[in-house]
């Protein structure tokens, strides 16, 4: 941390400046059982559709967006979120939970 004090009008700031490096704290999110869902419902319908050649765009228009009420960037980061390996974790541990009973 770094302070200086400058005078401004007969006012004395005191400036601090913290370095970002080492405040960043080395969280990871936590994936939500209803995001999993959402993820794996939006790449499913998505599938489904993008063989018979029509556009993302599309897609989300007629088959996503009635149901979920995504913009258009927000169905781009669930399809990529679908590679990310918590998310694909969560549904894992959500099916093994329904084989349970």
């Amino acid at each position: 941390m770094v302070t200086f004090v400058t005078r401004f009008s007969g006012i004395f700031i005191i400036h601090f400046f913290i370095s970002c490096q080492r405040m960043k704290k080395n969280r990871t999110k936590i994936v939500g059982c209803s995001y999993a869902f959402r993820v794996e419902d939006v790449v499913r319908i998505y599938d489904e559709h993008a063989r018979s050649g029509l556009s993302n765009r599309e897609i989300l228009r007629r088959y996503i967006w009635p149901k979920y009420h995504i913009c258009e960037k927000t169905f781009y980061n669930i399809i990529n979120a679908s590679a990310d390996p918590r998310i694909i974790r969560k549904q894992e541990e959500m099916r093994a939970q329904l084989t349970l009973f």
